[in-house]
């Protein structure tokens, strides 16, 4: 392990410290959504703070290249969690396995985090996201309640293909969007979600965004990647007040190539 996780003056010996690992990998994989479809880059290196992106563009000769690059900044995420003293006392004087629910719960919470800063970015620092990335295409959806989830999908698959933008298509909406989509559709004995999926599309809900919100992309390294300069760890911080402080971190950015591969509901 690098020396900057200090695991070795923590209070927990290498068999707590997999364990911690593990109850935060199971807590950000049952949470993470983006990065079920958005593939990955690196890791590049937790000293990294930029990486950089081409403007492809088709100059004379029919020959492809670029026109300068501009560089996406990685961004620290983190969630601390404390353990007091006496509760690593109850846990080893009673030899019970360590209580690993606040990991867990850190570890959501940071993944929730991940996933809003890939959807929305943030617009205070420049920060681009799939919901606001320049370029993007747009659909004005028809009510979904009455049940034009399926011709709506449609007509967004026609215009990704029109801009080459091929299969896998991913649906990403907001719980809200989904619970209309898991209704039967009209006479049928069908869920509209189970009639878009045999599109080809697969559909994905995330806590993380906001009533109403969602978007269908065109999943592809060369469209989109998220760039991971450290990837979920566990570190330990302090002992104050004999209380001991942890610190789950990551470090990573998104990196938009092609936004016409992205299509935000409206």
């Amino acid at each position: 392990m690098a020396d900057y996780l200090s695991r070795g003056d923590s209070p927990f010996s290498t068999e707590k410290w997999a364990d911690i690992d593990d109850a935060v990998v199971n807590a950000a994989k049952s949470t993470l959504i983006g990065r079920k479809f958005i593939p990955l880059y690196g890791p590049v290196g937790p000293g990294t703070f930029v990486v950089a992106k081409d403007k492809l563009v088709e100059g004379e000769g029919n020959i492809v290249g670029s026109s300068g690059k501009t560089f996406i900044p990685l961004n620290t995420l983190y969630r601390d969690f404390i353990y007091p003293w006496r509760d690593i006392e109850y846990f080893e004087e009673n030899n019970l396995p360590l209580d690993l629910s606040r990991v867990s719960y850190a570890a959501r919470l940071l993944s929730l985090e991940e996933d809003k800063l890939l959807f929305y970015g943030d617009s205070e620092r420049g920060i681009e996201g799939i919901l606001n990335a320049e370029g993007r295409q747009e659909y004005t959806t028809g009510d979904w309640e009455e049940g034009s989830a399926y011709d709506d999908v449609t007509k967004i698959l026609s215009l990704l293909r029109s801009k080459n933008m091929l299969d896998p298509y991913v649906l990403v909406v907001s719980p809200d969007i989904y619970a209309e989509l898991n209704k039967v559709y009209k006479d049928t004995p069908y869920l509209d979600s189970e009639r878009i999926e045999k599109l080809g599309v697969k559909i994905y809900s995330s806590p993380a965004l906001k009533e109403n919100d969602g978007f269908m992309v065109s999943v592809s390294k060369d469209h989109m990647d998220l760039a991971i300069g450290q990837d979920i760890i566990t570190t330990f911080l302090e002992t104050t007040d004999m209380n001991h402080y942890f610190r789950i971190m990551e470090i990573l950015g998104l990196r938009v190539k092609n936004a016409e591969s992205i299509v935000t509901l409206k």
